[in-house]
Parts: structure tokens; C-alpha cells; sequence
């Protein structure tokens, strides 16, 4: 750009430009949302009916590990069927109170216990990891006398083998 002119026709086209990009994206903006809302209710189903199937089949695990995940409970919590793969993905242990206790109850309890002074904070609050980390430790039973159990929380999943969503997207 060497003169006035080719500077003002460049911002002139720019503005062009940015005006018709508007336009397009208000355009995409309609299309999607027609498209959206043309296949909500398909997608909300398909979205209802693999929760339900998986919480069903999280039960089943559940109440017949042995048949779904084999025998030997040191292997690892997976499996395969011709459509996909299972298996019980392990998140951190969740310190919680036990029934009928409340985590205001635990830390009077172990205010009470000048031995377990070393599993409060300064405000006070419990030091929860150190807890869990004490209990796996040592028995659990002796942890119920403080009104805390640990509990291994595993969430179930199914994932589509590869092959089945190339297969499925055509």
C-alpha cells in the first residue's frame, strides 16, 4: 500500500469482509439451532437409554463380579463384549462419615482424643488425607470408634471399540 486511496479502499474491504463474516456466522448460528433442535429429541433418548443400560449393567457388575470380571479379584476390573469394552475405572478413595455421624461429630470425638491431635488442622478441621492414609495403614475397624469409614469409590464404564464407531458414524 502506497497511497491514501489503496489505504482507504483496503479498511473499505475489510469492513466488507467483517460484515459479510457477520452475516455467515448469524447464518451458522440459525442453521445449528434448526439442526439442534430438528434432532433433540433422537439425541436425548439415545443419551437416556445408554445411561439406563449403563446403570443396569453397573448393577449386574455389582451383584455378580465374578461372572463379569472372572474369579480372581487381583486382575484387573475389565472385560469386552463384540461391541465394547468394560470395566471399573478407579477414582481416589472419598473419606466420608459413617451413617448416622456428621463430620462435626468426628472432630469433637477426636478433639476428645489428645492421641489423634495430629489429625486436626489449626482451624480446627480434620486433615482428612492423613486420615485416609492412616486407615489404609492400619485395621478399619479401629476408625469406627471416630465415626469415619473409607469408602473405594469405582465408577462404571463402557467404551465403544474403535471399529464399532467407524462402523456406527457410517
Amino acid at each position: 500500500m502506497k497511497t491514501i486511496d489503496e489505504f482507504k479502499k483496503a479498511v473499505d474491504e475489510a469492513a466488507i469482509a467483517m460484515q459479510q463474516l457477520e452475516f455467515a456466522e448469524t447464518l451458522l448460528k440459525n442453521e445449528l439451532a434448526r439442526v439442534q433442535k430438528r434432532y433433540a429429541s433422537l439425541l436425548d433418548g439415545l443419551k437416556k437409554t445408554a445411561s439406563n443400560k449403563t446403570k443396569a449393567a453397573e448393577r449386574f457388575a455389582k451383584k455378580y463380579p465374578a461372572k463379569v470380571f472372572g474369579s480372581d479379584s487381583k486382575e484387573a476390573k475389565r472385560g469386552e463384549t463384540g461391541m465394547a469394552f468394560y470395566k471399573l475405572r478407579k477414582t481416589p478413595d472419598v473419606l466420608k462419615p459413617m451413617t448416622s455421624w456428621t463430620w462435626g461429630k468426628v472432630l469433637e470425638r477426636i478433639q476428645s482424643m489428645p492421641n489423634l491431635a495430629g489429625l486436626l488442622r489449626h482451624e480446627p478441621t480434620l486433615d482428612k488425607e492423613r486420615i485416609k492414609n492412616d486407615m489404609k495403614k492400619t485395621n478399619k475397624r479401629e476408625w469406627q470408634n471416630i465415626g469415619v469409614r473409607l469408602v473405594d469409590d469405582q465408577k462404571f464404564v463402557i467404551e465403544p471399540k474403535p471399529k464399532m464407531r467407524k462402523e456406527g458414524a457410517a
